[in-house]
């Protein structure tokens, strides 16, 4: 595949004097021997949000109020780029508003220290805002508007991002400026009124589907020169063409015919500040895309990241400017839970950074290129120094692409909320709103959403924490519409009590689970089957903190490993989770005091930690191969545990002659396992569950649960819940039928 990357037009002007401003900063600097020096910034980091700085409150009166299925849309007034900012705020009808745009930004934490006039009061907004609406208003009629010609370095017509990105330098001033209306929730929306935020929060879905353009934000460009280490590539990159192996020294996608073979320094390209990289960054993986297979990529074997991304037209994955994408697709934008809704139900999305103008749909396609080619940065990834610098954080971007180009725009509650649940909120409670106007359980035209779900912002009483009320009654209108427990596998295992006052069975979406669950709504139904079909039968309480739920009890937990603790790429978490497997397998023939393990414990051994399925998440009994792989690298990296060979010995035949693939097991078993510990209860029962088990904890199957749960009794009948957990003798459901048998009854376990 010929790269963007290998060479650049050499037909392109110099930049002059005239051309140079501000935004473009002066040549990289070099040392005395000429090598070039290197100023590529960090990716920045994600973590928790902290909470923002409140606005003061307006010099005078702003808002009146809004009539029903109305919002207000802001007018931006013309401006000089150092005057204050002028709007004003117009109430229209949704249905009859005429035609405007939509702001999709983060509103930041910092407030600026200059206020904007609205309505023709002083109004204080947060910093990234004031940027915003500086970047989109219109200049006065008087102030001249220079266009770049076509020839001019960086213009879009000769260029491998034409047709998908341009600067607004390029535009008339027609089109260069914001002159439609534009909607902006912290303007458009009296934050300060809890009724009306309640309403607007539940027309959001018609404001962004009705907007003619999303506009997103993604604040100033960086326009600090990027230096770069040398040629970005030395030669043009091959590529298989009629099955021949053949170079290519000319463009091979609309709008980048003017590459030449010739090589040019890359500093060329990246002396205008990251942008014109970047942009190159996704033109070559669009161009990738629409290449179709490319079968140069596929001739060595997947570990030769140096031959997969030449054959891909891409820099060698130590090479640092791969961190100027990183800290791109690392904007704190992509993780704002809102922009899934603003994005996936936009007509036409664009990103802006500070002149550049980017298509979304381009962006979007690009981060799902990088996704499903192995680029995409692992959870739990922690960046060093060594580590491969073109892993990307794009799987969210990528995520809300496939959203968009979905033709059913809507989606199992539930799944949503996994989904989001690492994105971020200023107010948690909106990491559940954001989602309603896109699930199928709120789908009741004509009849608004659910009362369980009515948004509220009102404030909490005392001491109660502002999102008890709202994430309880999500989960309990969960249980409820689905007649089943699978929102129990949603609840983080390191927080069984709060203070006391957070109900044990109800998720925390404001804190991330780093265990995959066992039990999916709609999801593994046909193999998961603890409860044998018994429908959910729940009990009359009084506290409404309190679950109360029919069910079993199985078993008690005796003894219990430490977590499988995942950290990344890294050596020592290979050597973790082989340590993982050979302790797990002491402990287990610990509990069995003295009897001899058999084949059938080494069998069952393997599908606990699993969790019964394979690799892709199929059954353990629909791949005959998978056991024989799973021995395979026990034999290697768990030596204590027994294999009982006899006669038996193809399997590890194969394995020498390279036909067998533990790679396999190690991929499934770190995905059940992982945050989980392995433990044995009574009955000589091994499973995995949550990692904050203790001994005396019970093993329960309770109706409407498709996975057995760890219960911590409390005294009089109540229970803290633990976390799901993965037994394999329990899962089809052994326990139900044998009451069924016996004619015993059932039991209520009151979750508090």
């Amino acid at each position: 595949m010929f790269s963007i990357f290998t060479n650049y037009t050499e037909s392109r002007s110099q930049p002059t004097t005239s051309q140079t401003d501000a935004n473009r900063p002066s040549i990289a600097s070099q040392s005395q021997d000429g090598s070039t020096s290197r100023q590529i910034p960090a990716a920045s980091t994600v973590s928790t949000p902290r909470p923002p700085e409140p606005l003061p409150p307006p010099d005078g009166p702003v808002y009146e109020s809004l009539p029903p299925n109305s919002i207000r849309l802001l007018k931006l007034r013309p401006g000089h780029v150092t005057s204050p900012v002028e709007c004003e705020l117009i109430t229209v009808s949704i249905s009859e508003a005429a035609t405007y745009d939509a702001l999709s930004y983060v509103w930041g934490l910092g407030n600026s220290p200059e206020p904007i006039s609205c309505n023709g009061q002083q109004m204080p907004v947060r910093n990234n805002l004031i940027l915003a609406l500086r970047h989109l208003r219109p200049l006065p009629s008087w102030v001249a508007h220079d266009t770049w010609p076509e020839s001019h370095a960086l213009h879009s017509s000769h260029n491998a991002w034409k047709g998908i990105a341009r600067n607004r330098n390029e535009l008339s001033p027609d089109d260069k400026f914001q002159h439609n209306l534009i909607w902006i929730d912290s303007l458009c929306i009296n934050q300060s009124d809890t009724a009306e935020r309640e309403q607007q929060v539940k027309l959001m879905d018609r404001i962004f589907s009705r907007a003619e353009t999303v506009k997103v934000w993604l604040g100033p460009a960086d326009t600090a020169q990027v230096a770069a280490s040398g040629p970005l590539n030395t030669e043009p990159a091959p590529t298989v063409r009629g099955g021949a192996l053949s170079s290519v020294g000319g463009g091979v996608l609309n709008g980048v015919g003017g590459l030449l073979a010739r090589e040019r320094p890359v500093y060329h390209l990246l002396q205008y500040g990251n942008m014109p990289l970047i942009l190159s960054f996704i033109s070559q993986a669009l161009r990738n895309l629409e290449g179709g297979e490319n079968r140069l990529a596929g001739l060595r074997p997947p570990w030769d990241l140096v031959h997969r991304n030449k054959a891909y037209g891409l820099l060698r994955p130590s090479a640092d400017e791969w961190l100027v994408l990183r800290k791109f697709l690392s904007n704190s934008w992509f993780d704002r839970v809102w922009i899934v809704q603003e994005i996936v139900l936009a007509r036409r999305a664009v990103v802006i950074v500070g002149d550049w103008q980017l298509e979304w749909t381009a962006l979007g396609r690009a981060a799902a290129w990088f996704e499903d080619h192995g680029y995409a940065m692992p959870t739990n990834f922690k960046p060093s120094r060594t580590d491969r610098k073109d892993f990307l954080p794009v799987t969210k971007a990528a995520a809300v692409w496939r959203m968009h180009e979905a033709v059913e725009k809507r989606w199992p509650l539930l799944g949503m909320l996994r989904e989001l649940r690492s994105r971020n909120a200023t107010d948690a409670r909106d990491k559940l709103y954001a989602t309603y106007s896109m699930a199928q359980e709120t789908e009741i035209a004509g009849h608004g959403l659910p009362y369980m779900l009515e948004p509220t912002y009102a404030k909490a009483s005392g001491d109660e924490d502002p999102c008890l009320g709202v994430y309880r009654d999500l989960a309990r209108f969960l249980v409820i519409e689905h007649g089943d427990l699978s929102v129990l596998s949603h609840v983080e295992q390191a927080r069984v009590v709060r203070n006391g006052k957070w109900p044990s069975w109800v998720p925390d979406w404001r804190h991330g689970k780093l265990s995959t669950e066992l039990s999916r709504h709609n999801l593994h139904a046909s193999h998961y089957n603890a409860n044998a079909g018994e429908n959910m039968v729940i009990g009359d309480v009084l506290d409404q903190n309190f679950l109360s739920v029919q069910g079993l009890r199985a078993a008690v937990v005796e003894i219990y490993s430490e977590k499988l603790n995942t950290y990344g790429l890294r050596h020592v978490t290979y050597q973790d989770e082989c340590q993982f497997v050979r302790s797990a397998w002491n402990l287990y023939v610990t509990s069995l005091r003295g009897t001899a393990p058999t084949r059938g414990s080494v069998d069952m051994f393997i599908s606990t930690l699993t969790a019964g399925l394979t690799e892709d998440e199929r059954p353990l009994h629909e791949d005959s191969s998978f056991l024989p792989d799973a021995k395979a690298w026990l034999t290697e990296n768990a030596p204590n545990v027994p294999l009982f060979q006899g006669s038996g010995t193809r399997w590890l035949e194969k394995k020498r002659k390279g036909w067998r693939d533990p790679s396999r097991f190690q991929e499934a078993f770190t995905r059940a396992c992982s945050d989980r510990a392995f433990f044995t209860a009574t009955c000589g029962l091994m499973g995995i569950g949550p990692n904050n088990m203790r001994a005396g904890d019970v093993v329960v199957v309770l109706f409407g649960g498709k996975v057995p749960y760890v219960l911590r009794p409390l005294g009089d009948g109540k229970y803290s819940f633990v976390g799901e957990c993965y037994i394999e003798s329990l899962m089809d459901g052994v326990v139900v039928r044998k009451q069924r048998e016996s004619g015993s009854s059932a039991g209520f376990f009151c979750l508090v």
